[in-house]
């Protein structure tokens, strides 16, 4: 129950913040009204380009005859007789406002349209695509297909008619008082151009001008016909090529940028990398290159920077070299999941074959050990003596000598065999590599080890051991 009152009492808080911030919003933006009441106040005061902004930001949403009769008188008082007869036509044509004027005040406007009229011409826009922009001095006057009659003030004027996806089309016409006259405008699809280059901040001018900056996102549009195109950043050779494009077509331009050697010493940056890893591929704004104990070379600004080896993920990053400064960049390959498992595949069967060997090792020493421990205590019989068996020269020992010394040569075989053995299984399973796939490694385990075999010849004693002493790490 407490906590439903608690939660009842925020959704309430919430509430009345929210209803607050709402209402002050809307206190905040003026209405319709309220701006035209300020043009009007503007208009008083002399200010008719404010009072024109004012009444134009109405227009779109309050698009009543006072509006259009105001914007016509501020374009008459701007000397934009175009303008002010558009717009006063369109509060005549609304006669509302007009008919609730008093006469006096009426015939006033009905005399300034008429004055207006006497000092523009008609001018009819057509174009073969839809939706198309009309503008006249720089102002969106119409969009095609439009029946109206645009009214242009006595003069030279620029008119200019474009659309998506099409080539702009600019040309002048000179207008009289009362005169009419009609432009046609057969726009053509754009040519679109896509510059392909690794590097990048480097400056596309066409035609003599600067369309843009490596990399560029979206291809560029450009009247179809021959261009001259340039591709140029300090520390290079500037990149020279023309090109015919055709329209409606998109073309792609391959640019390979070539480095200005002389000037990098003079003026560039170096590049070193940490990396642990070798037999590494480096590539530098596409370009394969080596890298040397005193660094690389380049050119002030950003570069595209790739690492690639076999069986890992290839790195890419941007980095920022600054002219006679050492930018020294640090990186860790990862690998890839299937040299991961590849690893692991190999790790497990390395262990199993390092346990196997070295259970047969122990085997063979123990059992070496055994059977020189066995023949070491029958020496000590007298059929068996050692320094007759030696000799050779007593005929009750001719026949057991030999197996004597067999089994002796035996068990060493067999402790010599193991040793071998027990070692080549410790290489096997304590050199194995877990790094690749278990990054709590901080590095390889290690041993190092010697396998000594022990005989024990003490009268009275007998028997054999093997000794091993190592050093783990």
């Amino acid at each position: 129950m407490k906590w439903k009152r608690l939660w009842l009492t925020l959704l309430v808080l919430l509430n009345f913040v929210y209803t607050r911030s709402a209402v002050a919003q809307e206190a905040s933006a003026p209405t319709a009204d309220e701006t035209f009441a300020n043009g009007v106040r503007l208009l008083k005061l002399g200010d008719y380009v404010a009072a024109r902004a004012a009444f134009l930001s109405i227009r779109l949403h309050e698009r009543t005859s006072a509006v259009h009769c105001n914007i016509g008188f501020v374009e008459y008082k701007l000397n934009h007789s175009g303008e002010s007869v558009e717009a006063l036509e369109q509060c005549f044509d609304s006669s509302v406002y007009i008919r609730s004027l008093p006469s006096d005040q009426r015939q006033r406007w009905e005399a300034l349209l008429a004055k207006q009229q006497t000092r523009v011409g008609r001018l009819s826009v057509i174009a073969n695509v839809d939706g198309a922009t009309v503008e006249v001095d720089g102002q969106v006057r119409a969009k095609t297909p439009s029946k109206k009659l645009l009214s242009i003030t006595g003069g030279v004027h620029q008119v200019r008619v474009a659309a998506p996806g099409y080539v702009p089309i600019v040309t002048e016409v000179t207008m009289k008082a009362l005169d009419k006259q009609a432009l046609a405008f057969e726009l053509v699809h754009t040519a679109k151009l896509s510059i392909s280059t690794m590097l990048a901040r480097a400056e596309v001018i066409v035609d003599g001008a600067v369309a843009g900056t490596t990399p560029l996102t979206t291809p560029l549009e450009l009247a179809p016909g021959n261009h001259k195109i340039q591709v140029r950043r300090d520390g290079y050779t500037t990149f020279l090529a023309e090109k015919k494009l055709d329209s409606g077509v998109e073309h792609t331009l391959s640019v390979r940028m070539v480095e200005d050697t002389s000037w990098i010493e003079a003026h560039g940056g170096t590049l070193t990398i940490s990396l642990a890893e070798e037999d590494l591929v480096l590539l530098v704004d596409g370009e394969r290159r080596n890298l040397t104990k005193l660094g690389l070379r380049l050119a002030p600004g950003v570069h595209n920077l790739v690492i690639r080896k076999h069986g890992f993920e290839p790195i890419e990053q941007a980095i920022e070299i600054n002219s006679g400064a050492i930018t020294t960049v640090a990186l860790r390959l990862v690998p890839t999941q299937f040299t991961v498992n590849e690893a692991k595949v190999k790790f497990e069967a390395r262990r199993r074959w390092g346990i196997g060997v070295l259970t047969g090792g122990a085997v063979a020493a123990i059992g070496g050990a055994s059977v020189l421990g066995y023949f070491t205590e029958q020496a000590e019989r007298p059929i068996y003596n050692k320094a007759l068996c030696d000799a050779d020269n007593n005929a009750a020992n001719r026949t057991a000598c030999p197996t004597y010394r067999q089994g002796q040569a035996l068990g060493g075989i067999g402790i010599g065999l193991g040793a071998a053995l027990i070692a080549t299984g410790m290489w096997l399973f304590l050199g194995n590599d877990a790094s690749l796939f278990d990054s709590q490694s901080s590095k390889t385990n290690t041993a190092q080890w010697s396998v000594l075999p022990m005989v024990d010849m003490t009268p009275g004693r007998s028997g054999a051991s093997v000794l091993f002493v190592g050093r783990f790490e």
